[in-house]
């Protein structure tokens, strides 16, 4: 073969090699979309092997997901493995809710309704032992409560006090919601505020729409930067409210102002720590920082 033939046979070996890659990268960009990837939602403590478009949270690499099993595998098993010495032998964990530490020296608020009718009840940090509640305090017209426990508080949160008009838009709400079964681990959810109602059974209300469930009772509202807006209350009951109203809602839940609970924390000489009014922070650091202080409420009975 002479040099010129031989130049030709390359040149038509690299046109079809360019051909052959180019038909089969739609087929390769489809392979590589469908491919499994490993997926963490940080605020479910999960992660799970899914394909890249039906990730909801971030895609992380095989060792950060092993890493990420091994830690929540290590917190539950932490929990599970507490000792405790509240009176609670013989009794049943009767109801669950949210609540947070607002002194450093173990007082945690929370709904009323929360500890209502509770023979026993009990308190348990993030990362901390389970504690009883030795003194409830209640404001029975705002439904609030102040459990005052012998807990090492790992932080307290930082409240904003005055936030008489709501700041409409993103927010969270942390705490441990049902989800199909009672949670061991705080969960962080998107909400969003819509207003400041001021004639509600609770008193004047922030107004939010999110996915607010049983157990989210007594956890913190917090604005994009992570400070403590208002404590939630209550999920408005659709169908009744339909029933009631003609009108159809969903997903609304109703949250305690900043200034209503700061005037019953000043009530019980409790000292509130101060807002930190940081520009808006990704979940996951929003999550981090509650941590340490949001509380795991139990009633026994």
């Amino acid at each position: 073969m002479n040099v010129k033939a031989a130049c030709i046979s390359l040149a038509t070996a690299a046109t079809t090699a360019a051909l052959l890659l180019a038909a089969s990268g739609p087929e390769v960009a489809a392979q590589s979309a469908t491919a499994p990837v490993n997926c963490a939602v940080d605020r479910l403590g999960t992660v799970q092997q899914t394909t890249a478009a039906d990730c909801h949270g971030r895609i992380v690499s095989d060792e950060e997901a092993e890493e990420f099993r091994q830690q929540r595998r290590t917190y539950i098993q932490r929990v599970l493995s507490r000792k405790t010495e509240i009176p609670i032998a013989g009794k049943r964990l009767t109801g669950i809710g949210s609540g947070f530490f607002v002194t450093a020296d173990g007082s945690v608020v929370t709904n009323g309704h929360v500890v209502e009718n509770c023979s026993t009840v009990t308190v348990t940090p993030a990362f901390g032992e389970m504690k009883l509640a030795r003194e409830i305090v209640r404001d029975q017209d705002a439904d609030i409560a102040l459990l005052r426990t012998h807990a090492a508080s790992p932080g307290v949160a930082p409240l904003v006090p005055d936030n008489v008009r709501a700041v409409v838009g993103p927010a969270y709400v942390v705490g441990y919601p049902e989800m199909g079964m009672a949670t061991i681990e705080p969960i962080l959810t998107n909400v969003d505020v819509l207003y400041r109602q001021g004639n509600t059974p609770y008193g004047p209300a922030i107004v939010i729409s999110g996915d607010v469930r049983r157990g989210n009772s007594g956890g913190p509202l917090l604005d994009e930067g992570g400070d403590v807006i208002g404590l939630v209350v209550a999920k408005i009951d659709s169908v009744a409210h339909y029933k009631i109203t003609g009108r159809v809602v969903r997903e609304i839940g109703l949250v305690l102002p900043g200034d209503v609970l700061s005037r019953f924390l000043l009530s019980q000489d409790v000292k509130i720590e101060g807002a930190r009014q940081e520009a808006p922070q990704p979940n996951d650091r929003i999550l981090e920082q509650a941590r340490g202080y949001i509380a795991r409420i139990g009633c026994w009975n």
